[in-house]
């Protein structure tokens, strides 16, 4: 062990009237001997400043450490007589607020450094790489401290961004506020989706209560669907087993005749049904079909008699839909060697027929932007068909509303959409005239929810990095302190 007498005080934290008296240095630790030679001290009540000196104390405290070492400081700190008689503390320890606070273990510094720790990297995370640095917390202490740090007070925003985020989706919600001038989150709460649909502000705060009721309206949907097909099936049951007919059942009830053989032979009702995307059972014989088809054979039936004998096992509706579509879209015997299907559809020579999203693509794209093929499939879309010719028009004077802030004009636009044949545009302006006053202001204020999304984004993976294991109120202070 290597032992000095008042070495340099470079590395103590910084405080008047500190003074360190000897310093030990062993292989795994560091020990201070630091003593205050403040000549007074204030009283913590009455904050009468008193120099009679009643007695000195020693105080353990770790520090942070020097090249990897550990730092123990053992700090004597004295006590004082209070002055005043009507004081009713009066013997009082000095404080030294910018080394420790009171009855803490580690210094004031330290203490700082290990909150940092738990907001950036969580409890079990923090203790790892703590350790290697030569600094020891527990998880436990690493989240007390990001529990107990005080939140920033903030001043009146003029520009907030708001947005939903879901705890756990389907039970839990939450509202995330974040200043657009400082870039930084000023609250996120949470609701449950039981809550009242409406979106209010308590007085003097930005509490959202704004809940996401659109997985709740899913289920009921849902289960809605499910409880007529559950009426449907009763209804079936009943009428097979009083010895009517499959005809008469589903004349009766106007149900096909397949969904009457299906339901008859069911003892319980059926269960909810979870669609998913199926392929075609036509899709692993499209190849035979299109080679012959190339080779010059058109006839449907002869077609669907050569599949049957390599194994397909359904009707012939599905190929004679197939050939219709080869003979729509013009191929000649010559043009199985470029065509191509998609999901069981046939586009000839690497077409130029684009896709449903492709077309709505095309639709959002600047007219600039556009080639001289796709400005034409344009204006012949919009000769067969009015409504995707307004559509197309809406969505040009809509898109440049966005990109230049010109909400004067939405009034204008949403008379011009209800009076469009576009069904799809008159829906999108109903759903627009909902919350008018926050589209407006989207489509005339320079501010963008970007910085909510990306605050959003930082607060899905702080959660996820604690494995999904933290309460919300832990969440919540690793997110403000993040920001």
């Amino acid at each position: 062990m290597y032992s000095s007498k008042k070495p340099p005080m470079t590395l103590l934290p910084k405080a008047p009237g500190l003074t360190l008296e000897e310093v030990a240095i062993d292989a795994e630790m560091v020990s201070l001997s630091v003593e205050s030679t403040c000549p007074s001290a204030a009283c913590p009540l009455c904050t009468q400043k008193t120099a009679r000196l009643h007695s000195r104390y020693l105080r353990t405290l770790a520090d942070l450490p020097w090249g990897g070492c550990s730092v123990r400081l053992s700090l004597r700190v004295r006590r004082f007589r209070s002055l005043r008689s009507e004081c009713p503390r009066k013997i009082f320890a000095e404080r030294l607020p910018s080394v420790v606070e009171p009855y803490a273990r580690k210094t004031t510094r330290l203490h700082e450094i290990l909150e940092l720790f738990g907001f950036a990297l969580g409890g079990e995370g923090g203790t790892r790489l703590l350790r290697r640095l030569g600094m020891k917390a527990s998880p436990s202490t690493l989240l007390r401290y990001v529990r107990g740090s005080a939140e920033v007070a903030y001043s009146q925003p003029h520009a907030v961004g708001i947005d939903d985020w879901a705890f756990r989706r389907g039970h839990r919600y939450g509202t995330m506020i974040v200043d657009l001038e400082r870039h930084a989150v000023i609250r996120t709460e949470t609701e449950s989706p039981e809550e009242d649909n409406a979106t209010c502000f308590s007085a003097g705060s930005l509490t959202p209560k704004r809940p996401r009721i659109w997985y709740e309206r899913q289920l009921e949907a849902s289960r809605g669907r499910h409880e007529r097909i559950v009426e449907q099936w009763r209804n079936i049951r009943r009428l097979h087993l009083a010895g009517a007919d499959v005809h008469d059942i589903a004349k009766r009830l106007g149900v096909s005749r397949e969904s009457v053989y299906r339901y008859r032979r069911m003892e319980e009702p059926p269960e909810p049904v979870r669609f998913r995307h199926k392929k075609r059972v036509l899709d692993p014989y499209v190849p035979y079909i299109l080679r012959r088809w190339g080779e010059g054979c058109r006839n449907g039936t002869k077609l669907y008699r050569e599949v049957r004998e390599q194994g397909y096992a359904y009707g012939a509706s599905n190929v004679a839909r197939l050939v219709a579509e080869l003979r729509r879209a013009g191929v000649g015997s010559g043009g199985s060697a470029n065509d191509r299907t998609q999901g069981g559809v046939l586009l000839p020579d690497k077409a130029t027929v684009p896709t449903a999203r492709q077309a709505a693509a095309l639709l959002l794209k600047r007219t600039q932007k556009l080639t001289v093929d796709q400005k034409a499939y344009l204006v012949r879309l919009g000769t067969l068909d009015k409504a995707l010719a307004d559509a197309y028009r809406l969505t040009q004077e809509f898109a440049k509303m966005v990109r230049r802030l010109e909400g004067e004009k939405l009034d204008w636009w949403l008379e011009e959409a209800d009076a469009s044949e576009a069904a799809v545009m008159r829906r999108f302006a109903k759903g627009l005239k909902k919350d008018l006053a926050a589209v407006r202001a989207g489509l005339t204020e320079s501010w963008s929810s970007g910085p909510v999304e990306g605050f959003i984004h930082k607060l899905k993976l702080i959660k996820r990095s604690m494995y999904g294991r933290a309460s919300f109120a832990l969440l919540r202070s690793r997110v403000l302190g993040a920001s």
